[in-house]
């Protein structure tokens, strides 16, 4: 497998390198921990609004 045939693999590690220390990756960064947690809370939240159905009924 050379690097031609997996560009989708090879380009981030390129831009990992380059923007290590820029503005831009760590703002992309903290960006992605904000939607990770939202995910997980509405996730969370969804879990705990179908047990309290379960258990009021």
């Amino acid at each position: 497998m050379n690097d031609s045939e997996n560009p989708e693999i090879v380009i981030p590690l390129i831009y990992k390198e380059v923007l290590k220390e820029s503005f831009f990756y760590k703002t992309h960064i903290e960006i992605a921990k904000k939607l990770i947690a939202n995910l997980t809370y509405i996730k969370n939240e969804a879990v705990f609004e179908k047990i309290d159905v379960e258990t009021s009924v």
